[in-house]
């Protein structure tokens, strides 16, 4: 049986998925379109991620930074993010499990929390 990976790990995994999956994928639409717009508003910027169990009890606390198109490596903590998002620690175990799935098919990946931080009324949620 396979050790479980950490909240941690599994963020930092999840983190270097995103990276792939829009690495393949950046040149074709949406995301040729989607790319720029979110160096617009998060290049330079922290991103962190809560990964919480299934019934919401945080886990981990994550930091990464977003530049150029790419998540830059993962430190633990928060660490003064510009955007805030949570996620399951099974939904991350799923994506790592089938990694070569999300990276070929980027729009399974959750981007919720980009609509959160972009839309008209966009709500940073607070952790």
């Amino acid at each position: 049986m396979d050790t479980p990976l950490s909240a941690m790990d599994l963020a930092k995994h999840y983190f270097n998925i995103c990276n792939a999956a829009l690495a393949l994928r950046g040149r074709e639409f949406p995301y040729n379109l989607i790319i720029p717009l979110m160096n617009r508003f998060f290049s330079g910027q922290d991103v962190s991620l809560r990964v919480v169990d299934d019934d919401g009890t945080p886990l981990a606390y994550v930091t990464a930074g977003f530049v150029e198109g790419q998540f830059t490596p993962v430190r633990p903590g928060v660490h003064s993010p510009d955007a805030r998002f949570s996620l399951r620690r099974d939904y991350l175990e799923q994506v790592v499990e089938h990694a070569d799935d999300y990276i070929r098919h980027p729009e399974r990946l959750d981007w919720d929390w980009l609509g959160a931080q972009l839309g008209p009324f966009g709500d940073a949620g607070r952790f």
